[in-house]
């Protein structure tokens, strides 16, 4: 078994509970590159600065054999956005942002001297070098057909004018965004002097990759600079673009493939895959630079399609199939050194592992690197046959960089798993009991008859030598994910993280409900067409065989807790009769309260025809049926409920728990309603997550106690009561589905 290295960590007299306070307060590791030499590698770690209420950036460079480390950049580091090495290991260069314009900056590692390369009108990120240096690539926002110099020029002439008015002539594919009206996000390259005999080559102007383009990449909501790669010669450049011109509802994106090694005239691209498919993701180039690898989604509207891997020879553009069943993958990188070996992730169970594929002519071999036991993989770099960089983390640790070696042995010397970074190692030796591990728990689901995965945490209290405390009954949380096709894997989070609760007393369940990702592919795509009651049967399941399964658990005081989809899960639940809703306090953060106006409002358009099998014009029917506040209960919610929001949310506006919190305040079901006026789908910044943990606990806390308990499970008596004397008669809209049993084969 692989274990982290140097978490066992000796006790302290002045150890304690872990609190949210302390989770907003660790290192947070951020991007790191390595060397093309593979001696050092350089991260960045932000810290939280209380008084600014803002992430604070520091660079370290650590020396891959021996483990030393030191600080670097100290007085630049607070304005480098992103970083890459130059074919020189001394040598890196960085986007330096300076007010809302980017540089292209070398640096020296030796003495940190600095040479400006190139000066840019806009804001820059997505930074990538070729294997020579001779070309350098970054994106910028622009307006179709103009140049960055011009997209300024018109910019600055729109901020004299005096107006902030956004005229739309096309919905923006996924992302309202009022600072990014009409612009297109493209690549750009600067490419070096042949002719230079200068020690730093003279680069080109910024010549655009994707002129008259009307489209993205990266992504328009999400990309980053693995969205595009450069062949190594410097003279390719492939990108995952996301057309504009297509429906708003769909995910596709089209392949392209362009020229750097001579002047732009005109369209200087190819689109190798015409029609814009299925989700196009992790384009790279061979180590010969003669074909490009890509995962491609085989479905233009459903975002969770199954994927395939594809190969297209940049000359002929002809494309291959390699592999099919690749569903479950992200992050491929070509080996380093082994021209028929490709890396990827592979998430199984709500883990993700490394796997080497190896490609043969007489079948491909897949063989999982690391051990479901060591943690998550969230990102890799391969230095040799046998080592990599893995950046680490699970429910119990934060993360950390390690080296990790393939080929070690009982007595080889070094270790297989060795840390690079300590990052938190400090906070963690003062938290009595260490942080807690999840257990995984599988129930048997009553609606399909198979078993769905679950996280179960312990509470802290319950964790001592002689055993639990049999005279304490401790409350649950039922943590339902979003997505729904997501999963929540066994790694660190800075905002949905059970460990504070766990400390405060609470035991927390995370049920994977039928829908959700990593659990194979039918697992997923059965949720589709039956969103609402399928899962509230699955995470009532989970609950219950929970309390079946540990005594030490209250019944009487169990929380529906979830955000996104997760949240609408919440309203959902709440909405049903309350013989058959369990749980006495509910957390529904930006959740989905109106389907059909959100059909309308949400930036991720595709999820109706993805999730719900139509447009809200087509079935409005089905979408009344699935929406929470149309559910028995509208009207008569009876437990207290606890919403949050973020007012920036353009996924699902906050006006949707401006309608719930209006429905139960109507009604005098008690509720309390946060708004964060900074933050979006998430609550991510520092100050506002303590604020948003001591509310929650709060409200937990209240409506947990006996004189409250008493009084909800009246309101519910009393609800129930109406019911059985159908004094609500129900629409036939409202009806939920035939409980007939569901097929699943996996």
């Amino acid at each position: 078994m692989l274990v982290f290295i140097g978490l066992v960590i000796a006790s302290r007299a002045d150890n304690g509970p872990f609190t949210a306070e302390m989770q907003v307060k660790m290192n947070r590791l951020g991007t790191f590159v390595v060397a093309p030499d593979n001696s050092i590698l350089i991260y960045k770690a932000t810290v939280w600065n209380q008084r600014t209420n803002k992430n604070v950036p520091s660079w370290y460079c650590v020396d891959i054999e021996n483990g030393t480390e030191r600080e670097i950049f100290k007085e630049i580091g607070s304005t480098i956005s992103e970083i890459a090495f130059s074919p020189e290991p001394t040598h890196v260069f960085i986007l330096q942002k300076v007010r809302d314009i980017s540089k292209v900056v070398l640096v020296n590692l030796t003495d940190e001297t600095t040479t400006v390369v190139k000066e840019l009108e806009l804001a820059a990120n997505s930074l990538k070098v070729s294997k020579t240096g001779n070309v350098i690539c970054f994106s910028c926002w622009v307006y179709p057909g103009l140049s960055l110099e011009e997209t300024s020029v018109f910019d600055a002439t729109k901020r004299l004018e005096g107006s902030d008015a956004a005229v739309f002539e096309t919905m923006p594919a996924h992302v309202w965004d009022f600072s990014k009206v009409n612009k297109v996000r493209h690549v750009f390259y600067l490419r070096a002097d042949e002719q230079s005999t200068l020690a730093v080559p003279k680069y080109s102007a910024p010549v655009d990759l994707l002129p008259n383009y009307f489209g993205d990449c990266p992504e328009y909501r999400s990309g980053s600079a693995s969205d595009y790669d450069i062949s190594p010669d410097g003279n390719f450049v492939v990108m995952s673009a996301q057309p504009r011109k297509i429906k708003v509802y769909t995910v596709a994106r089209q392949l392209i493939l362009a020229r750097t090694d001579k002047e732009a005239e005109g369209a200087n691209f190819a689109v190798i895959n015409g029609e814009a498919q299925g989700l196009i993701t992790s384009p790279i180039f061979d180590m010969s630079g003669q074909k490009v690898l890509f995962l491609e989604g085989q479905d233009k509207i459903y975002v969770n399609a199954e994927k395939y891997l594809c190969s297209v020879d940049i000359v002929t553009l002809e494309k291959n199939v390699l592999i099919k069943d690749m569903g479950e993958y992200s992050s491929v990188a070509h080996s380093t050194v082994e021209p028929n070996k490709i890396y990827a992730l592979r998430v199984e169970q709500a883990q993700a592992n490394l796997h080497q594929i190896t490609l043969l002519p007489q079948g491909n071999v897949d063989e999982c690197l690391t051990l479901p036991q060591l943690s998550n993989v969230h990102s890799f770099i391969q230095l040799s046959h046998t080592h990599f960089i893995l950046s680490l983390s699970s429910f119990a640790h934060p993360h950390d960089l390690y080296l990790f070696r393939t080929d070690w042995k009982e007595g080889m010397t070094g270790t297989k798993l060795a840390a690079l970074t300590r990052l938190n190692d400090a906070t963690l030796s003062t938290i009595t009991p260490p942080l807690i591990p999840p257990q995984v728990f599988t129930v048997q689901t009553p609606k399909t008859g198979d078993s769905i995965h679950c996280w179960y945490f312990p509470p802290a209290g319950t964790l001592k030598k002689d055993g639990q405390d049999k005279d304490t009954k401790y409350p649950l949380i039922c943590i339902f994910h979003g997505g729904p096709h997501l999963a929540y894997q066994n790694s660190w989070s800075y905002s949905w993280n059970p460990q504070p609760y766990l400390y405060q007393g609470y035991a927390v369940i995370i049920p994977h409900y039928h829908g959700s990702h990593s659990f194979g592919q039918p697992f997923q795509d059965i949720l589709r067409g039956r969103f609402g009651e399928l899962p509230m049967t699955d995470v009532i399941a989970a609950r219950d065989a929970c309390l079946k399964e540990f005594p030490y658990l209250d019944s009487r005081r169990t929380i529906g807790f979830g955000g996104s989809c997760g949240g609408y899960l919440v309203d959902y639940i709440a909405g049903q009769q309350p013989k058959e809703n369990p749980f006495n306090v509910f957390l529904s953060h930006a959740s989905l309260f109106d389907l059909e106006r959100i059909a309308f409002e949400t930036d991720d358009v595709y999820f109706q025809e993805a999730l719900m099998l139509s447009r809200v014009w087509d079935n409005r029917e089905e979408y009344i049926k699935r929406s929470p506040f149309r559910q028995p209960a509208a009207g008569k919610w009876s437990v207290p409920t606890i919403i949050t929001h973020g007012i920036k949310d353009k996924r699902i506006p906050y006006t949707q728990s401006i309608a719930l919190f209006t429905e139960l305040q109507c009604i005098d079901c008690p509720s309390k309603l946060l708004l964060f006026k900074t933050e979006d789908h998430q609550i991510n910044k520092p100050g506002n997550s303590i604020e948003w943990f001591r509310e929650v606990l709060a409200f937990f806390e209240k409506y947990l106690a006996e004189d409250e308990l008493v009084k909800t499970e009246e309101r519910k008596k009393n609800v129930q009561k109406e019911f059985d004397a159908k004094a609500m008669p129900q629409k036939e809209y409202m009806q939920k589905e035939v409980d007939e049993p569901l097929k699943l084969e996996l």
